[in-house]
């Protein structure tokens, strides 16, 4: 089973993203890829769960919730927009996100680790192996699902692993 990731969305301008992402349960030698596979499993994982109205409370122990700083109708809204249903599965599909990862990420970069490479259960989230996720998206509308400060955690996982 794939690790948890918490991810926290920190910017979303023009075609890019910016994510912080954690690793709360981390597996021995944990480290953070620069995979366009994962960043179009965000995107994918943050619109699906927006559209089902999966939110919770900013501190709500609910592991897989996710937080959004936006009203939920705001949000909707920006579901709608977003034109995503036009292009990307409803269900959750390994073998699309492998085959259109290049089709609609057009590129994925990792900066800023910290705590990798060594197995560490804490608590303490500033313990956690953590990165900044960078990414561009062939499509800036799919950044409406992406807002500052929205934040939940997940089992994606860069599809290079399988």
């Amino acid at each position: 089973m794939p690790p948890v990731l918490q991810v926290q969305t920190i910017s979303a301008e023009g075609d890019e993203s910016v994510c912080q992402l954690h690793c709360p349960y981390p597996y021995d030698n944990y480290d953070f890829e620069a995979s366009k596979s994962l960043a179009l499993q965000i995107v994918w994982d943050a619109w699906s769960r927006l559209r089902d109205g999966y939110f919770k409370p900013k501190d709500d122990p609910r592991e897989f919730g996710i937080f959004c700083p936006l009203p939920a109708d705001e949000a909707s809204h920006c579901v709608a927009e977003s034109g995503i249903e036009f292009y990307m599965p409803n269900e959750w599909d390994p073998s699309w996100f492998e085959e259109n990862a290049d089709r609609f990420i057009p590129s994925a970069s990792v900066s800023d680790r910290v705590n990798c490479g060594h197995l560490l259960k804490t608590g303490d989230r500033s313990l956690w192996p953590a990165c900044r996720f960078r990414f561009c998206v062939s499509d800036p509308l799919w950044l409406l699902v992406l807002p500052p400060g929205l934040e939940w955690q997940t089992r994606i996982f860069p599809m290079e692993w399988r």
